[in-house]
This record gives structure tokens, sequence and C-alpha cells, in this order.
């Protein structure tokens, strides 16, 4: 979300705070990776990791193009940008606010067919009914590109 609203805003420098977890003394463990411990001798991706990698996989040389209306929602809390991908191809993000629903919301857009990418990389592709593509979006940021 971070990523995607930072490429909306156009802001030119965004830091990841801690690649690998802080000291043991620090109460958060907000790493990406684990940090070496005596009981940890190797570090390990987290989840946030691999999605982390997915969000830069998705967005790096992305061009921000426009945010889709409420109208185009359906929902004024389900936030949906247009990007043109490095690749030249529209790409949607879209995810439920705020942070952590749990609840499921359509997003109807128009279409063939659309590949759909979670936050951990898994894709699956979601066809039409009379043209019009049902995606389901919660909390979790979708990466949706669009066979038109």
């Amino acid at each position: 979300m971070l990523y995607t609203q930072a490429l909306v805003a156009n802001v030119d420098v965004l830091i990841w705070f801690m690649l690998y977890d802080p000291h043991p003394s620090y109460p958060f463990r907000n790493g990406l990776v684990t940090a070496v411990t005596d009981t940890e001798p190797r570090p390990r991706p987290k989840p946030s990791f691999v999605a982390y990698q997915t969000a830069v996989s998705k967005l790096a040389g992305a061009r921000y193009v426009r945010t889709l209306t409420h109208g185009e929602t359906g929902d004024p809390d389900l936030l949906a940008y247009s990007f043109v991908d490095r690749n030249n191809k529209e790409m949607i993000v879209a995810w439920l606010g705020p942070i952590g629903r749990e609840d499921v919301k359509p997003l109807r857009l128009t279409g063939v067919s659309a590949t759909v990418t979670d936050i951990y990389g898994a894709s699956r592709t979601i066809g039409n009914s009379n043209g019009i593509l049902t995606i389901p979006i919660g909390a979790q940021p979708a990466y949706i590109y669009i066979n038109r």
C-alpha cells in the first residue's frame, strides 16, 4: 500500500525501515528478515519480505495514471489506482481500506479476462460475465492486469 501511494503522491524516495529484525532488546520484530540469534543461526525471510518483493517487482518502473473514482470502484473504501508498468501495460492496484478489514468487496471492471496477483506473488485468472470482470478485493493489495 505504502509504495503504491508513494508513487501516486510522486514521492522521490521511500525506504523500508529495517531489512533485519532489530536487536532483541527492541520490543518489535519489524524487519523483513529474522535476525541472527543464538537460536536462529541463519536469517529467514518473513511473509512481509515476499510481499515487499512482489510490490517492488510490480511497481518498479511503473507510472501512475489515475485514481479510479468511487463510482468506478462501487465503494468509497475500495481504493484503486491505475498505472502503466515498465512493459507499457495497464496495471490496477486495489485494496479495501482501512487496513485490518476482513471482508471482501467486488471490483467490477470491463474486459475479457484479468490476471490478479496477491501480495505473495500468487496469480489467478478471472473470466468475465457479459464483458464484466468481478474481482474480489480485500484489505491486502491486488495487482490486476486486464485483457481488454
